[in-house]
């Protein structure tokens, strides 16, 4: 079962951004190594979709992971993917082993604040 992560709620529209992933074992200390595997970080309006056809934008990995052997990848958001309505969304970030075996690490609000500048 997903834990409830953080808030993320630094995000203004249309800013760059990190978000900074540790994948565990259900001890809550042994890191889950990536290799071979792929990273999933997705963002949706929805906090239980009945289908990923809408996915407000999605990130993946499958390689060059931050730090693969103690389970960490950092994602960046680009200008692009934050470029949304203002509006409190869900994220999940989920990782697929090499055998096909699911994980859904984090989940929680993605929190999306106006800009002023509009350029």
């Amino acid at each position: 079962m997903a834990k409830l992560g953080k808030t993320i709620n630094n995000v203004i529209r249309g800013d760059t951004r990190t978000v900074s992933l540790t994948f565990l074992e259900s001890d809550g200390s042994t890191p889950i190594p990536l290799t071979g595997g792929t990273v999933y970080f997705t963002v949706n309006s929805s906090s239980d979709p009945s289908s990923d056809a809408s996915v407000t934008f999605q990130k993946i990995a499958s390689s060059g992971f931050t730090d693969a052997t103690n389970g960490q990848h950092t994602f960046t958001l680009t200008h692009t993917d934050t470029d949304i309505d203002p509006a409190t969304y869900w994220y999940d970030a989920q990782f697929v082993d090499i055998n096909g075996s699911y994980l859904s690490s984090f989940r929680g609000k993605f929190i999306v604040q106006s800009d002023i500048a509009r350029t």
